[in-house]
């Protein structure tokens, strides 16, 4: 009985050790012709899934990641976006996705409900180009996930697959490819060669999240190239690194002229 309490204690610390939040604030900046404005600021929060099943004092599911990010510099003066976006587990088969956002002023909002095992549900949408979501298919939608899902996956060192997204204005198909940093810690595609993912996590790990642009599908003519961070552009590549499994330390997408790279701020 003392061995069976005693595993049970190890047990309870091992589920909350494994639960603590891990948290990176990253610095955007845009790099091309030789300048590097700073031009966003994100913060990134994620969990293992030992949280799906915990709650916290107030009976409400901890989200399994969170993003908080804004723009900020000489970007803000002509487009200006803030967006606090989460996803949360309900259970293996459910999970919530919400994304409050605020672009050029107009107040914007997804939330909507993912199945394993059916399509997606709005639960609500309000955008400031679309009137309507995109209309949801049951042959083309099921199964599908939420833009965070992919991300959470690359940031728990699940970098492979192809998952099939849902983000209430667009349908499209994201691949995770594992790469290695082989020249330096430069985020360019002269610094990595791809390799094929083994499970393991080598020193400079980077995985590659490539929107394959031939996928989209948008509820109106313009929503091939707009949508939500971390998905908003066609042909979207989006490079997320770490010296090691779970420990982020930058991300870096495609723009249309150079690159955008965020790093970790550590003042």
């Amino acid at each position: 009985m003392k061995f069976a309490i005693f595993l049970v204690l190890v047990w309870s610390q091992l589920m909350l050790i494994a639960s603590e939040p891990k948290v990176a604030n990253l610095v955007f900046r845009w790099h091309g012709f030789g300048l590097q404005p700073k031009v966003g600021e994100v913060i990134v929060t994620w969990r293992d899934g030992y949280q799906r099943s915990q709650y916290n004092y107030t009976n409400r599911v901890e989200p399994l990641i969170r993003i908080v990010g804004k723009t900020v510099g000489v970007v803000k003066a002509f487009r200006s976006y803030e967006i606090d976006a989460s996803l949360l587990f309900i259970d293996d088969e459910m999970s919530r996705y919400t994304a409050v956002a605020k672009d050029r002023g107009v107040s914007e909002i997804r939330e909507i409900e993912y199945f394993a095992q059916g399509v997606p549900q709005i639960i609500a949408f309000k955008d400031r180009v679309a009137m309507v979501p995109l209309a949801l298919d049951l042959t083309a939608d099921f199964g599908r996930v939420s833009p965070l899902h992919v991300l959470y996956q690359a940031l728990l060192g699940k970098c492979s697959g192809t998952w099939k997204v849902y983000d209430g204005k667009r349908r499209y198909t994201v691949q995770l490819q594992l790469a290695v940093e082989t020249l330096s810690k430069e985020l360019g595609p002269s610094s990595v060669r791809n390799l094929p993912s083994t499970g393991s996590d080598p020193t400079g790990r980077q995985c590659v999240l490539q929107l394959l642009g031939e996928t989209i599908e948008g509820s109106f003519e313009r929503s091939r190239t707009l949508g939500f961070w971390p998905f908003n552009r066609q042909q979207q590549t989006l490079r997320v690194s770490g010296e090691s499994t779970q420990l982020l330390s930058s991300m870096s997408a495609t723009a249309p002229v150079g690159k955008i790279i965020g790093k970790i701020d550590h003042r």
